[in-house]
């Protein structure tokens, strides 16, 4: 993902700058990492959300075609060789 690609980056930046000593500049990056942290876990949650939305879809929609052919079932069983007319 592009996502965690940017933050592998960012975190070998803040590494670099970590040896340096430059403490602005690592704060900066540390701050960056965070917020990209923060968005990657976002569009996680999001994700999750939405495929355990899909299974409910699916189950529904499952559940009604069971329930479908259960009367389709049910009913061509009452039907008698009276109620066919042919012409």
């Amino acid at each position: 993902m592009i996502i965690s690609r940017q933050v592998e980056e960012v975190t070998r930046r803040y590494y670099g700058v970590d040896r340096t000593g430059d403490t602005i500049s690592r704060y900066n990056i540390r701050l960056r990492l965070s917020i990209l942290d923060g968005v990657r876990n976002m569009y996680y949650e999001f994700a999750a959300k939405k495929a355990a939305e899909i299974v409910e879809l699916q189950q529904r929609v499952l559940d009604v075609i069971s329930h479908s052919d259960v009367l389709l079932d049910g009913s061509d069983s009452q039907m008698s060789a009276d109620d066919i007319s042919v012409t």
